[in-house]
């Protein structure tokens, strides 16, 4: 096993620094169950990952292992687990729970806390890359960073730079935020620490913690770009994405919609005289009663909260 040697090809390779790490560790993984190198034991190595593992971590997994075979010279024909590309994105914080996060920050002076959430909201960074936006950016309206193998410019809004110029007058070094804990030496905070950052904000204000992760409000910023009629090429810019089929999953509907109009495309086969077939606009509108009503006892909650907050 050459960890070191391993690294150097994948780092000439422009690997990400979390590319490189998690294969590493597969590497390393590998090793730890199998003595040789061979298609069987990657076989046997991908048996153990399913026995143990997510579909998407077995992949990773794999993947690794699969990059260090063909970096050694061995061929093996092992592939991934396939997994149905998702229709949607689901777990999108609510408008509603965005606001209260944001009133709940503001309310215990929280400055630091608020400006991390809204550039997350605003820019559509990948968390890898807000971590490492800089001070130098805002004056140039865009931050240009290498991030999968590529330059990448972050736009920054023109209101976000003029609302947050007097706190970032007052943030020390490079970054616009900096580790806290290294905050003499200037580094940035991790995406590690990023992640549990949220995790806390969800817990101290009580907001759905499936919805708190950094990535979640990349998601946010798309939807609310095309809710605002933004156009989808143009969007598929300004997320760094290589394939504009990967950003027109934006414009799906949710599990919920699907459901419906799967119930709906079912149902509307019934043939048994009593039960009676509905016709699409009184099955569909059904259905958006349904869904209003659950999403209307989820808005009032969200907005007693919020009233509370202002009182």
């Amino acid at each position: 096993m050459d960890i070191d040697g391993f690294r150097n090809y994948l780092n000439k390779k422009e690997r990400s620094k979390n590319t490189v790490d998690t294969y590493t560790t597969s590497v390393r993984m590998f090793f730890e169950l199998f003595t040789e190198l061979s298609e069987e034991s990657v076989l046997a190595f991908k048996e153990y990952l399913k026995k143990s593992f997510k579909p998407k971590t077995v992949n990773i997994r794999l993947s690794g292992v699969i990059n260090y075979c063909k970096w050694q010279g061995i061929k093996v024909d092992v592939k991934g687990i396939k997994i149905q590309k998702a229709l949607s994105f689901e777990n999108i914080i609510s408008p509603t729970e965005f606001e209260i996060l944001l009133t709940k920050l503001k309310d215990d002076d929280d400055t630091r806390g608020y400006w991390i959430f809204m550039f997350l909201a605003r820019t559509g960074a990948r968390a890898g890359e807000f971590v490492r936006l800089s001070k130098s950016g805002l004056q140039h309206g865009y931050d240009e960073l290498f991030t999968k193998g590529k330059i990448r410019r972050i736009y920054f809004p023109s209101n976000l730079i003029m609302d947050s110029r007097d706190y970032f007058s007052t943030v020390q070094g490079e970054f616009l935020f900096p580790s806290r804990y290294t905050a003499k030496t200037g580094r940035p905070m991790t995406t590690r620490g990023l992640s549990q950052l949220i995790k806390n904000y969800a817990e101290r204000y009580d907001i759905r913690p499936e919805v708190m992760y950094p990535h979640g409000f990349r998601h946010l910023f798309a939807k609310n770009f095309l809710k605002s009629g933004g156009d989808l090429t143009l969007l598929s810019d300004l997320l760094g994405h290589e394939n504009i089929g990967t950003t027109a999953i934006y414009t799906r509907r949710s599990a919920d919609e699907m459901s419906a109009e799967l119930s709906y495309r079912m149902n509307s086969t019934a043939e048994s005289a009593d039960i009676p077939e509905l016709t699409p606009p009184a099955y569909m509108n059904l259905i958006a009663l349904q869904q209003e009503t659950i999403k209307a006892q989820r808005e009032a909650i969200d907005l007693a909260k919020l009233a509370l907050l202002r009182t």
